[in-house]
Parts: C-alpha cells; structure tokens; sequence
C-alpha cells in the first residue's frame, strides 16, 4: 500500500502538491508537529528524502497506531482480519465501545490500533471526535465497501517508517531540538472560516487563538535558528494578521470535512513560508 493509513479531516493530499513544490532542496531532520494523516510524510519517505524524521500529534490513540505498525505490523493485522466483514451498524458501535474501553484502561495497544483502524474506515467522512469524557464518539458512516490493510501492506508501510521517531508532544516540545539546516511542516487545525464550519476537536483540548499565536511565536523563533518551515492554514484575515512578518501565498483547496458535497470545492488556503 505505502500510503496513509488513515483518512483524516484536513488531510493533505488535496494540496499535496503544492506543498512539495515549496520544499527546499534538502534538509537534514525533518519535523512535523501535527502529523494527522500524514500525506506529506509518506510522499517524502516514498521518494526518498527523509533520512530521519521527528513527528508527533497530541491525538494519543492516532501515535498509538503508527508506532504499532512500525514495530510489529503482523500483530495489527492479526487483529484486523476478523474485522474485514464487520460492515454493519451494530457491529460499528460495538467496536466503538470496546475501542473507548480499552483506551481508558491503556488495554492492548495492538488491539486499540486494529480498532483505530477499522473505525477510522467505518466512521462518518474519516471524523476524530471525543465527548466531554474523552470517548470517540463520531457516527457510523454506513459504507458499502470495507478495506483494511492486510499483512504485507503493513509489513511496507513498518519498513517506510524506519527512519521516524513518533512522540506525543505539543508542537512546541516536538521542534525544541530543531537546528540550522533541518525542515518542519506546520499543519495546525486550521482558523474556522466561519463559525459552522470549525472543527478543530483533533484532541480533547481543542486549538484555540492562543495556540495559534504561539506556533506564530515558535515560527519566528525557528527562522531565528535557520530552521526552514512550511505552514499551512485558513487563508483568513486572522492568518494574514499574525503572519505578516514572513511569506505567504493563496492557494485553490478542496475541504474533504464538509459533509455536503458542494461546500468541498472553491475554497483557498493559505500557505506561509520561511522557505528561500
């Protein structure tokens, strides 16, 4: 397979190829803070351009995953193969229940990573969302087809992933040993453009202004020390406001998150750079 292995909200393989086209010409670590699905991570490990990686995303049951795949993919198929013809509502809610269980007790973390999986397939539009309680609590997406990823298809993607370290860190933490010459992509949850289209529940806290301004604030520190980043957000007045100290562009975006079809098209984003 050697791609994603999630489908996540604000995913980027909409925009993935305007975000390679950016890229310097060589790094030496390359970082990423708020890794989701990880598009561009995988298109950079296919091609050959990591050497070593450090990424991280708060959402635990997502790192989880990764690292279960990358050191023992057999085992996540082992529990993935009775789940293949589990296609159905109250198989779906079933699931969801064991999955929160297990989360809340730290149960095995093959077994959570299998579930990670099959929910992620199964559930509403590719959603991560949790309650007051921390539960995953997104809908069954009432699909009529069922892939997930088989033995060998892990085996690759374990065998890709050697070169990444998989932290669990605020994006902060994550880019504190960056130095001159290393690379970072920034993809935060993005500003809502409007207040019915925010989504920015990836974890249970949520990603507010002040955090917004912080990875603004961490920007400038990384250009300060030579590190080169990409970030990429709404392309709102807010963004232009906070970002005015570097460079940045427009881009035509398709929103996958939008549960009406039509209100996924015609939308821009903005990408900021300390790229030159």
């Amino acid at each position: 397979m050697l791609g994603p292995l999630v489908k996540w909200a604000g995913g980027k393989r909409q925009i993935l190829r305007e975000i390679v086209n950016r890229l310097p010409l060589e790094w030496n670590t390359y970082y990423e803070p708020f890794l989701g699905g990880g598009a561009l991570l995988f298109e950079l490990l296919k091609s050959g351009r990591i050497e070593r990686a450090v990424v991280s995303d708060l959402n635990h049951e997502l790192i989880n995953m990764y690292r279960c795949v990358q050191r023992a993919p057999t085992r996540v198929a082992d529990e993935l193969d009775p789940l293949r013809n589990c296609l159905d509502r109250e198989s779906y809610i079933s699931f969801r229940t064991e999955f929160n269980a297990l989360s809340m007790t730290h149960g095995s973390p093959y077994r959570r990573a299998a579930l990670f999986l099959y929910l992620n397939r199964t559930g509403f539009n590719g959603l991560w969302r949790v309650n007051s309680r921390g539960e995953f609590n997104v809908p069954f997406g009432d699909y009529r087809k069922l892939v997930l990823p088989r033995a060998s298809g892990l085996e690759e993607v374990s065998h890709l992933l050697g070169p990444v370290k998989f932290m669990e860190l605020d994006f902060a933490e994550t880019l504190r040993d960056a130095v001159m010459g290393d690379f970072a992509y920034l993809d935060p949850p993005y500003i809502p453009v409007s207040r019915s289209s925010s989504f920015t529940q990836y974890t249970s806290g949520g990603f507010g202004m002040n955090d917004q301004e912080r990875l603004r604030d961490l920007c400038l520190a990384l250009k300060q020390r030579g590190v080169r980043f990409i970030l990429s957000n709404s392309d709102v007045p807010e963004i232009w406001r906070i970002y005015s100290d570097f460079s940045h562009e427009v881009i035509e975006a398709r929103r996958s998150i939008n549960s009406i079809p039509v209100g996924r098209k015609g939308h821009t984003e903005c990408i900021i750079t300390s790229v030159g």
